[in-house]
Order: structure tokens, then sequence, then C-alpha cells
């Protein structure tokens, strides 16, 4: 579960968590979202206001909000690669569950006649034309 710390200005860096995700706020007035699972950094916002008031920040639905006093702002994380990759990965099953990698190799080495086929080839011979698997 979440936590939130109201801190003296000395009390840094504060941490919030909302289960997925942490964002640690610095004295420096950087707040910087890492996945929780194995804390990879995903992205850094730094706060512009130049206030040197109080520096707290939250995450939470595709949200990072930051409060520098009494200024509140709301920043949205899917705009950051980083974010977005780590959503999509989250998302999906690994083609590894759905076919052995060296038999879908072998197809795709068939299908395009090519040793090293690139997306560009594979997607008309696998996913859609006279051969399409699916």
């Amino acid at each position: 579960e979440g936590s939130d710390s109201e801190a003296t200005p000395f009390d840094y860096p504060r941490l919030h968590t909302d289960g997925q995700y942490a964002v640690l706020a610095s004295e420096n007035r950087t707040a910087s979202v890492w996945t929780v699972s194995d804390w990879t950094e995903l992205c850094t916002i730094q706060d512009d206001s130049g206030r040197s008031m109080d520096f707290s920040a939250q995450v939470g639905n595709d949200r990072l909000v930051t409060r520098a006093g009494k200024i509140i702002k709301v920043y949205d994380l899917t705009v950051h690669a980083g974010y977005r990759r780590s959503v999509s990965e989250s998302l999906g099953i690994c083609l590894d569950y759905l076919i052995d990698p060296t038999q879908f190799t072998a197809i795709a080495k068939e299908a395009t006649g090519t040793d090293d086929p690139n997306f560009h080839e594979l997607a008309p011979a696998i996913a859609y034309g006279e051969k399409a698997l699916g």
C-alpha cells in the first residue's frame, strides 16, 4: 500500500509507491519514477517552478503529481518511452510461451526465403497473404 509522509524540508529523499511504480522525490526538486519489481528507472522530471519550498511527489493512474509548497503539477507519464515500455511489457505474454524460438526462426526463414528476415519481410509472409499463419 502507498505511503505519503508530510515531512520537513530536511526529510529527503521521499519515496511514494502505488504498488507497481515508485517515485523518489529529492531535495534538488527531481522526481524519478521506478518500477517496484526490478527498480528500473523509467523517467525523471525536474520541477521548474523555481521556488525553494517543500517538494514531494506521488505516482498513480499513469500520472505523476508533484507538490512544491502550494503549487501542484500533474504530469502524464504515458508520454515517456520508459514508462510506456514498462506498461507494454506488463500487459502481454512473451512469444516464447506461444512458440519455441528455434521453431519460429525456422518458420520465418522458410516463409521469407532469407536467413535473417526483418519485420518488413516477415509481415507479408506470416501476418497476411497466402501463407499467413492466422
